[in-house]
């Protein structure tokens, strides 16, 4: 029974992580121009914040994906 509904719930999250990566860059946008900052200050907090959310999510969706492949091993064997 997870075996088939891991496999759509591990799709909707890598789905849902990926809206999200598009929606970050707009977001940490405007946050940092609210802050004030400019210029390389602005492309150094970009750039840091943005990695690290890449990273995050990522992780995120490697982690789901494994934990839902880990039931199809278990009943393989």
């Amino acid at each position: 029974m997870i075996n088939q509904i891991g496999r759509y719930i591990s799709f909707i999250v890598n789905i849902i992580c990926c809206i999200i990566m598009f929606i970050i860059p707009n977001a940490l946008v405007k946050s940092i121009e609210e802050a004030g900052y400019s210029g390389d200050m602005f492309s150094a907090i970009y750039g840091a914040k943005v990695i690290v959310y890449s990273l995050i999510l990522i992780i995120i969706m490697v982690s789901v994906s494994k934990f839902f492949d880990s039931f199809d091993k278990n009943k393989k064997n």
